[in-house]
């Protein structure tokens, strides 16, 4: 692999990833399969704000840090969520997903960096408080498709307690 300039740490992880290195998922009993398809391009680029599917992840955060169900009204009938393992598709299972983690953690997202689209992927790094002090680093990666999310395969860790 080659690289012209130097590329900050998020940029770095986005090609680790984009190189096809096994995705984690969320809350259904089907396992993922190893072999996802690459991406159609190696290109990532920081778009402006008034990009269309930045908005619609930016209102996901939104939705998320004020512990609003409605977040799940963002995602397109079939979409599919991914992490932790785990695949879970479709309205009715991505509802219960975010009922239960709203429930549970009252998750509080915050940015640790800026948001990368191509268009209509985009990445987050994310830093998620939960209720109970504990905190998660989160690297997301959504897909938006006619306005509203697609696909999300998220990437999590612990952080350590603050000491």
């Amino acid at each position: 692999m080659w690289f012209k300039t130097k590329l900050n740490r998020m940029s770095l992880l986005l090609i680790v990833i984009a190189c096809g290195q096994p995705a984690m998922a969320a809350v259904s009993e089907t396992p993922i399969p190893v072999n996802h398809q690459q991406p159609e391009t190696d290109r990532v680029s920081v778009m402006q704000a008034s990009d269309p599917a930045i908005a619609v992840v930016e209102k996901y955060f939104a939705l998320m840090r004020n512990g609003d169900i409605s977040v799940v009204d963002l995602f397109h009938p079939d979409a599919l969520l991914l992490g932790l393992g785990r695949r879970t598709t479709g309205s009715e299972a991505i509802r219960k997903f975010y009922t239960e983690s709203i429930a549970s953690g009252r998750p509080q997202p915050r940015n640790a960096g800026p948001l990368l689209s191509d268009g209509s992927r985009v990445a987050a790094e994310i830093h998620i408080g939960l209720s109970d002090g504990s905190s998660l680093h989160v690297i997301d990666l959504f897909t938006v498709k006619d306005g509203r999310i697609q696909s999300l395969n998220y990437f999590l860790a612990d952080e350590p307690p603050a000491n």
